[in-house]
């Protein structure tokens, strides 16, 4: 999954009945962190609540340790995820989101303490 990046969302197909009698369904997922050491080939992916999947489970610091990702996704759920289970990939946009006020700027450089143009002229804001 090297092509990959984090943020990327991807359409995988998961097996959702059993080993004997498969019942495949999509389901659409976030890339939250690469596996490192041990488990490179691993990817993790954020699953949306309003999902059901049983191959999921509940992300907690350890994940994070071995997986590198952002604290919003603690508590949250995640599965792992394939290379040949995935169907469509989809990009994640270019550009950062400004630290003030949250907003998204497309083509902007990623940076730790970026802030849009409103909030630069106007401190208030």
């Amino acid at each position: 999954m090297k092509k990959f990046k984090i943020g990327d969302e991807v359409v995988v197909k998961v097996n959702v009945g059993t080993t004997t009698d498969p019942w495949l369904q999509t389901l659409k997922v976030q890339i939250i962190g690469f596996g490192n050491g041990a488990n490179n080939d691993q990817t993790l992916c954020y699953v949306p609540q309003y999902e059901n999947l049983k191959t999921s489970f509940s992300l907690n610091r350890l994940h994070q340790r071995h997986y590198d990702f952002h604290n919003k996704f603690l508590g949250e759920f995640g599965t792992f995820v394939n290379e040949s289970d995935v169907i469509k990939h989809i990009p994640s946009p270019e550009g950062a989101v400004c630290v003030r006020c949250n907003d998204f700027v497309m083509l902007a450089e990623q940076a730790d303490d970026f802030l849009c143009r409103p909030c630069k002229e106007n401190p208030w804001r």
